[in-house]
Order: structure tokens, then C-alpha cells, then sequence
């Protein structure tokens, strides 16, 4: 628990004892919204963490932690919405971090394409266009369009994080990038590049930009193109870290199927690279290997990672770390100063709610849902998912 605070000086000096008082402010929370239960008693006390996670941590802006930064950061959106929208009916928190953090980007250049993605998924449950139409120069303004280069990727020097307010992050913290090598065509970043894409090409067909829609739509098979033509290895089994880079990190192969890079006639060999590894990325980077493995029918390694009790697990943080909320890394081993209030670590309330249980937004205002369950090898699950018409109820 965290409180903000301000210092009134006096002079000369007053006895304010008898003046002070305290003022809590906090959303109230909708219990019975949403629910989960399965055979696998770790599985449910893990979406317990991070269903609370989510609950204690949604004040009056989506920051990657109260305690530390007290920060908005695009990545922490990401993940924090996603996860928010599956465990409560509320969506005024998200809409308005995403409208902060459209006009205040921050450090990592990959960041700054993740504002334009949540506002497709916030007109996905809301079908509230007012943030489309408000905002969309502003997601234009973040592209990397001047730094793509003739081969069609982005060029651009990676940078750091001391000094260049747009250097490449690809995961957090450093001893959790499974040995990426940077360079200047970084596949990560080109990866969020065409998911930008997608997701302008998207919001100018709901806001009636013809030109715009079809700019953009050419500019993302372009890009995927280039990604597939140039840093798909050859046999189709993983990605490269980037042009001149001959290594593969879990990172570039899973971000790369998260986020719609894979040709589908890949999605086999690359699902078996994501899954032979484990899980070698941050508590940031499990929400694409999840993602991932569940878009290339890996739902049995997914759930295996859900529910283990190695250092890369939300398990370890309750059960050895003995956090309530979840952590910003997976262990101080890995991150000394990590705080144990970031709530970017919350991915499995979503990705139970949207992969397990299946309930997926898929047009406007939740006026469609798809509904596919990959129970993997539990025999029974139950669940409730809300969207903005009521919560859908799951018993398999």
C-alpha cells in the first residue's frame, strides 16, 4: 500500500494537529463480475493474484507500480487493460491511461505503438468511438514510417536507456531477454510496427478515413512482408533477433505469433521453438509466449507454465516470495529492486479469461463474442467473464 502526500509549510509555525485528515480514494470494486475455478488449485490461486493485483493497483491512473516510479508507461497498458477488462466490468480507467499516454510517451521506442493497439481493444469492448476520433493524428505521429528503410523494416540505432528517449526495450528487466542481440533492424519493434498498422488500418475503416484505411493496410502487408522475407529463418522454425543477427531469442519468434507477424504455415514449427524453451522472458514478456503458445495449439505448454513452481512463475512469487500482488520480475535474483506491486505482471487473469476460458471481444461494444475453450488437460473449468453487456458464463 502506497499513499500520495503533500508537506505544508508554515511561518511562523502552526499546530495543524487538530486539522489533518485522511481521504481514501479508490474505485469500488464489482465482486461476482468475474470468477474461475478448475481441479488445479495452483491455476485458481494464480488468477486470485492476479484478479486482486488488479484490484488493488487501479487508482486514478494505470502506473507500472504505486510504490517506486508511480509512472504511466505504454507497456504496462498493454497488459494492465487486457487483464483489467477480464476480471471487472470497468473501462474508464484504461480509456483515460491510454488517452494520458498518447499525448506523454515514454522511453522505449516500442512503447510508443502500443497506445493505438489498446484503443482498438477499448472500442473493441466499448464501442465507444470518441478516443478514434479524438486521437488518431497523435497514434500517426508515433509511427516509424521516416525510419523505414528500402529493404521495408525499420532502421533505426537501438539506443539505451540513459540516453534516447526512443531506445529499444524488448523486455524488462535485462537479465530477462534470453540474450537478444540488438541491432538496427530490431524484429521486436517492426513486429509492434505492423500491429500498429493493423489496428490504424482498423480504426480508419470505423471512423470512415477511406484513404487513411487503405494506406495503412498496405503499409502492414508491406511490413509483414518484409518481417517474414528478411528475419524468418528458413526453415520456418524461428525469427531472427534482427537483420545481420543470427541468434533467436524466445522473444523474437513469440512476439512475432502474438502479434500476427507468422504465416500460418509456420505456426507449427514456431509454436514448438516457443514451447522448447519455457518461459525465458520477463513477467512482461509471458503475456506473448502465453499468447503464442495458445495461438499455435501449445494450450498443454501454456498450462504447464501457468501452474509451475520454477523461479519464472507466479506460483513462486506467492508460494516462496510471498507476494499478494504481483511482482515486477519473477525474482530479486533477477531484478534487486523489484517492487512487488506491478501489476504489468497480471497477465494470466487475461489470458484465463481470454485463452482458457476462451471468451474473446471480437466486434464493437462486445456485440460478438467468440467462445473457445482450451482446457488442456483440466477435466472441468468454471468461469465468468465480463464484457460490457454482462458477464459470460463458461462451465466445460
Amino acid at each position: 500500500r502506497t499513499f500520495r502526500y503533500a508537506e505544508l509549510t508554515t511561518d511562523p509555525p502552526l499546530d495543524l494537529a487538530e486539522c489533518i485528515d485522511i481521504v481514501v480514494h479508490r474505485s469500488a470494486w464489482h465482486p461476482g463480475e468475474s470468477s474461475f475455478e478448475s481441479p488445479h488449485n495452483g491455476l485458481d490461486r494464480v488468477w486470485e493474484l492476479c484478479r486482486y493485483t488488479i484490484e488493488a493497483t487501479s487508482s486514478d491512473l494505470y502506473v507500472d507500480t504505486p510504490t517506486r516510479e508511480r509512472g504511466a508507461y505504454e507497456g504496462d497498458l498493454l497488459i494492465h487493460q487486457m487483464s483489467h477488462y477480464s476480471v471487472e466490468r470497468s473501462y474508464a480507467l484504461a480509456r483515460y491511461s491510454g488517452e494520458y499516454l498518447s499525448r506523454r510517451p515514454t522511453w522505449p521506442s516500442e512503447y510508443h505503438l502500443m497506445p493505438v493497439i489498446c484503443a482498438w481493444r477499448d472500442y473493441l469492448a466499448t464501442g465507444d468511438d470518441r478516443q478514434l476520433q479524438s486521437d488518431f493524428e497523435l497514434w500517426e505521429q508515433s509511427n516509424f514510417d521516416l525510419k523505414i528503410s528500402e529493404n521495408g523494416l525499420i532502421c533505426k540505432h537501438p539506443g539505451n536507456t540513459t540516453d534516447s528517449w526512443n531506445a529499444d526495450a524488448v523486455d524488462w528487466p535485462t537479465s530477462c531477454r534470453d540474450g537478444f542481440e540488438f541491432t538496427e533492424y530490431n524484429v521486436v519493434l517492426n513486429a509492434f510496427q505492423f500491429a500498429a498498422y493493423v489496428a490504424l488500418e482498423r480504426i480508419a475503416e470505423a471512423t470512415d478515413r477511406d484513404k487513411s484505411r487503405s494506406e495503412y493496410a498496405a503499409k502492414a502487408v508491406a511490413m509483414r512482408a518484409a518481417i517474414n522475407k528478411l528475419l524468418l529463418k528458413s526453415d520456418h522454425s524461428a525469427y531472427l533477433d534482427g537483420l545481420g543477427s543470427d541468434h533467436s531469442s524466445q522473444h523474437a519468434t513469440a512476439y512475432s505469433v502474438a502479434l500476427g507477424v507468422a504465416p500460418n504455415d509456420s505456426l507449427v514449427a514456431l509454436g514448438k521453438t516457443v514451447a522448447a524453451k519455457g518461459m525465458r522472458t520477463s513477467v512482461f514478456g509471458a503475456q506473448f509466449v502465453l499468447d503464442a503458445l495458445y495461438a499455435t495449439g501449445h494450450s498443454e505448454e501454456a498450462l504447464a507454465l501457468l501452474t509451475s513452481t520454477d523461479e519464472r512463475s507466479w506460483l513462486h512469487m506467492i508460494d516462496v516470495l510471498g507476494a499478494t500482488i504481483t511482482g515486477e520480475a519473477w525474482d530479486p535474483a533477477l531484478k534487486p529492486n523489484m517492487t512487488f506491486s506491478h501489476p504489468w505482471g497480471a497477465a494470466p487473469s487475461n489470458i484465463i479469461a481470454r485463452q482458457i476460458l476462451g471468451v474473446e471481444v471480437d466486434a464493437p461494444g462486445a456485440s460478438h463474442v467468440t467462445i473457445t475453450p482450451h482446457p488442456a488437460s483440466l477435466a472441468w473449468m468454471r468461469g465468468r467473464v465480463p464484457t460490457i453487456r454482462g458477464s459470460v458464463l463458461v462451465d466445460y
